[in-house]
């Protein structure tokens, strides 16, 4: 019998104080665009809580008309102005270092 093992990313969006605001993890095992598996599910993941983030804090209107890249923008600017984190868990990926440069977020 074949073992499943667990491969993904879980995201989360943390307040200064520590309170996780907002969540969302990405298990599927299909990659793309060049991405390693990890890095796909990431990408997902951190889209997925974004949009958790909006759902939970904007007026439907609001959080339904704000696409990738303005969600980007705000939380970007949220994280640097007010210290709110953007936080990944990597499930079941051998190997991978969390701490390696990240393509997702485009820092180290």
């Amino acid at each position: 019998m074949t073992e499943y093992k667990a491969n993904g990313v879980v995201a989360l969006l943390t307040a200064p104080d520590g309170r996780v605001l907002a969540t969302a993890s990405n298990f599927d095992p299909s990659g793309y665009g060049g991405f390693k598996l990890h890095e796909a599910q990431k990408i997902r993941a951190r889209d997925a809580m974004r949009r958790e983030f909006f759902a939970l804090f904007c007026h439907r209107d609001v959080a339904g008309a704000i696409e990738s890249y303005h969600a980007d923008t705000i939380i970007r600017s949220i994280c640097d102005q007010k210290k709110y984190r953007e936080q990944f868990v990597i499930v079941g990926h051998d190997g991978v270092d969390v701490d390696e440069y990240d393509y997702v977020n485009r820092r180290t």
